[in-house]
């Protein structure tokens, strides 16, 4: 909420119009600060921001994913998967290994958000050129979305239509009430606390691959942000190279035309540029 603060008083008001937490920490490790957080930048008398227009981008925490829809059900939810196996997810996420942010605990979670708040979530993969880019990966990755994130009748009985907190009619175009958090727990060490990436934009609405169920009484599905793997000191060191523009578009191709999921190329190979 400070990052907020500070971009208004350089570009301000109108000029923060969408908010990400992500890129300083794991959002979800340090839950309790964030709902806090969520809950100043869409008080009507601080930031007044609207639900639909912030995002928690998430590694996988999946008990805290459950959490995130049933606390603020209207706000976006991204997820990071980079993989359609739990092995490989594992190995390009060491936070993935173990039992406790398994990939199957990941779908269990991710459905019962959808459920609960009756909308989907971005997904995002970065596409490593002969790691997780081949055509069998594409099918995996859209299987277990349409298949099985996908595969719930219809929309819960909780939060389905509200505000942030879910209470029934409460869209106001900001300033939703958060609600009272159930059982929060405590936050990760060393996270600090409100991390967010804020998006500072001329245009309104201007969010890849947000997701908003507005009127709609059906429960949104999920979008796929494929991300083309730019070279990093790091990933040199692991042999890391920039997929080939064919294998993107045939990702993109499967995904879409086999199962029916949104997806799109976020190029920044030449191609693109």
């Amino acid at each position: 909420a400070e990052q907020v603060w500070h971009a208004r008083r350089l570009v301000g008001v109108e000029g923060v119009r969408n908010v990400v937490f992500m890129g300083m920490g794991e959002p979800l490790d340090n839950y309790e600060e964030v709902v806090v957080s969520l809950r100043a930048l869409t008080h009507q008398s601080m930031f007044h921001l609207s639900c639909k227009n912030i995002t928690v981008s998430t590694v996988g925490v999946p008990a805290r994913i459950k959490q995130l829809a049933d606390d603020a059900p209207r706000v976006n939810l991204a997820l990071s998967l980079h993989a359609p196996t739990q092995a490989l997810r594992a190995e390009l996420l060491p936070s993935a290994a173990g039992t406790e942010h398994t990939l199957a605990r990941l779908v269990v979670a991710l459905r019962y958000h959808r459920r609960v708040t009756g909308r989907g979530a971005m997904l995002e993969y970065i596409v490593i050129g002969g790691v997780n880019d081949s055509e069998e990966h594409a099918r995996a990755l859209g299987a277990i979305i349409a298949k099985e994130l996908m595969s719930d009748e219809g929309p819960g009985d909780n939060g389905i239509g509200g505000g942030c907190s879910g209470n029934a009619g409460e869209e106001s175009g900001g300033g939703e009430s958060l609600g009272e958090s159930r059982g929060v727990g405590g936050g990760g060490g060393g996270v600090h606390s409100g991390d967010a990436a804020v998006s500072v934009s001329g245009g309104g609405g201007g969010d890849k691959g947000v997701i908003d169920r507005g009127n709609n009484s059906q429960p949104k599905g999920y979008y796929v942000n494929l991300i083309p793997y730019n070279p990093t000191s790091v990933g040199t060191t692991f042999g890391y190279t920039v997929p080939q523009d064919s294998a993107l578009e045939r990702m993109q191709e499967i995904i879409a035309g086999e199962f029916g999921v949104k997806a799109k190329v976020r190029w920044s190979t030449q191609k693109g540029r």
